[in-house]
């Protein structure tokens, strides 16, 4: 009576009562865990179209999957570089690439490495074109990220304390499910390798004013996950160079996460 008890209560749950019993199943218990989280988060996306109240602690249910997330996730500082060309001389700031510090040493390997797209920093020529920086407003909920536009060509300098194999993951969210996006050395994408969910907000910030963006158009976000370095590395740059970099273009780099392991 206690099993079926016990079968009962996570059926209730959508869970199969061979869970409950311990026997063998099509998928393992992370696996369903991972398929219920990224169900959810789609669904989100499609209902919701963009950050709601109540939601602030959203970005939880993604960085649980433990799928996606099997090993430690660690998030650089957000520093966004500055918010318009101007501030480039009022704060005596070189429009040259951020440069992301990691002690590899100070985590267990292998881990994944959180930057922020806000942290990275478009082409000068491209961005003077515009005028003043166009950056989100509001964090994504889903991936508690503010990111940056595609159009801007963003790139961003990563130094490792020493080398170690390294492999990157972009989410992204696009208008359409097929792109062309050239990540440098890590190669070129197509496609999101994995489909996941984004709340990207609906509003981006130009120096100071706020313009209404087609974001909610932009429908399909997701990771594009690149191989592993043949070789140790230790200093290298990640760019990001969509295939348009037109005006209307809002295609968005919500995070790059790198996965750094010894081997």
């Amino acid at each position: 009576m206690c099993l079926l008890n016990l079968m009962s209560f996570w059926n209730q749950y959508g869970f199969d009562p061979i869970y409950a019993r311990g026997s063998s199943a099509n998928h393992s218990y992370r696996e369903k865990l991972h398929i219920n989280i990224q169900k959810a988060l789609k669904s989100m996306e499609s209902v919701l179209k963009k950050n709601q109240p109540g939601l602030d602690n959203l970005s939880k249910m993604l960085e649980i999957d433990p799928v996606l997330y099997p090993v430690p996730l660690f998030k650089a500082p957000v520093v966004p570089s500055f918010n318009r060309i101007t501030d480039v001389n009022t704060q005596k700031l070189s429009y040259t690439k951020p440069v992301v510090e990691i002690d590899v040493n100070m985590h267990a390997r292998p881990f994944i490495y959180r930057v922020d797209g806000v942290n990275f920093i478009g082409d000068f020529a491209i961005e003077d074109i515009y005028g003043p920086r166009m950056v989100p407003k509001e964090k994504d909920q889903i991936t508690d990220c503010y990111g940056f536009y595609l159009k801007t060509q963003p790139n961003i300098q990563i130094k490792l304390s020493e080398p170690k194999y390294v492999s990157i993951r972009l989410f992204t969210k696009m208008e359409s499910n097929e792109f062309y996006l050239n990540a440098g050395m890590f190669g070129e994408f197509e496609k999101h390798d994995f489909e996941s969910g984004s709340l990207a907000s609906t509003l981006m910030y130009a120096g100071d004013r706020e313009l209404p963006c087609r974001e909610k158009t932009n429908k399909y976000s997701g990771f594009c996950i690149s191989k592993k370095s043949e070789t140790p590395i230790s200093l290298f740059q990640v760019t990001a160079n969509p295939s348009s970099s037109g005006i209307l273009n809002f295609d968005k780099l919500l995070f790059l996460e790198l996965v750094i392991s010894d081997n």
